[in-house]
Parts: C-alpha cells; sequence; structure tokens
C-alpha cells in the first residue's frame, strides 16, 4: 500500500529533530496550549499556510542542487537547509494543535501535487533573462531574499500573536531564518 508522506510524519519529524538537535524542547512544544481567544485568525490563518510552506520547501532542494551543480558543499547545505525548514513545519504544526486548529488532508493533498521545483525555475529564468548572472549567483540571492523575508514575517505575526508563549515560538522561528539568511 503506498501511503501518502504527509500522512504519518512521525518517523520523519523524529529523524529531523534527533538528529539536527535544533529544536531539543519540541516534545514541551508538542505539550503546549494556547489561548485560542487571544490569537486573531489572522495569525492561525498564517501558521497554517506557512506550515504548509515550510513542508514543501524540499521541493525547492531539486532546484537548489541544479544551481549548485558539483559544489558539494552547497549541495550538502541546501539538504541541510531543507531538513531545518521542514522542521519549522513540525514547530508550527505543533502551534496549531497547540491553538485547537489542524491541517486538512485536502491541504496537504493540494500541497504534494505541486510542482514547485519546476516553477521555481521558470521563474528565475525570467529574471534572469538578460542579465550576466549565473544561476547559482541568483539562486543565492532568491535564497537571502526568501529567508530575510521569512524574518520579516516571523517577526511581525510574533508582534500581533496575543499569546506570549505563541509569539516567543515565532520569534525563535525568526531567529532561525536570519541565521539561513546570514550564511
Amino acid at each position: 500500500m503506498n501511503v501518502p508522506s504527509w500522512s504519518d510524519t512521525g518517523t520523519l519529524d523524529d529523524f529531523f529533530v534527533v538528529g539536527r538537535k535544533m529544536w531539543p524542547d519540541l516534545a514541551e512544544v508538542r505539550r503546549m496550549r494556547f489561548d485560542r481567544s487571544l490569537v486573531p485568525d489572522d495569525v492561525v490563518r498564517f501558521i497554517r499556510s506557512t506550515a504548509l510552506n515550510e513542508h514543501g520547501i524540499v521541493h525547492y532542494v531539486k532546484g537548489y542542487f541544479r544551481s549548485y551543480g558539483e559544489d558539494y558543499k552547497l549541495g550538502l547545505w541546501a539538504s541541510i537547509w531543507g531538513g531545518e525548514e521542514y522542521l519549522h513545519s513540525i514547530v508550527l504544526r505543533a502551534l496549531l494543535e497547540g491553538l485547537g486548529e489542524r491541517i486538512s488532508e485536502l491541504e496537504y493533498a493540494g500541497l504534494e501535487k505541486g510542482d514547485y521545483a519546476e516553477n521555481m525555475e521558470r521563474y528565475l529564468e525570467t529574471k534572469r533573462a538578460g542579465t550576466a548572472v549565473s544561476r547559482r549567483t541568483q539562486q543565492l540571492i532568491y535564497g537571502v531574499m526568501q529567508e530575510y523575508a521569512a524574518v520579516i514575517a516571523y517577526s511581525s505575526v510574533a508582534d500581533l500573536a496575543g499569546d506570549p508563549a505563541l509569539a516567543r515560538i515565532l520569534r525563535r522561528v525568526a531567529k532561525d531564518e536570519m541565521r539561513h539568511c546570514r550564511f
């Protein structure tokens, strides 16, 4: 029986958490409960859509591999980066559960059907037309812009979160994104 990867992520989740030791308190985060009445609906929508985006980030890793070619170190970084972004999806899903919310099977199924790597490639190709920027350089610039946008988004939503514990965790994710940006 072919079981979709998103239907039971426990084994993969444990691999990313244990292997990277980035969120050693994830079990505690998973047990947290937040006062949903304090949290605006827009914040919940952000957490839901961003959990899906972070879950799907591994689709972009293929594009990074193509851009980096034979550069082993950057390819390895892209794999680690993808794992760290997936870890953010795990954290965000825990936040949703703590708010009494969940991501539906339909949302996951829609995410898995997307051709993200190819869409990103076409987007970057249109931006590269007529410039002397290499694919690799463009990919690095694009990555910095994405990561910095994530820092701003997580920090801004943390300011509006309503629940102080929820805000702290969102700022912690923003800090991870800033580390990615600085790399």
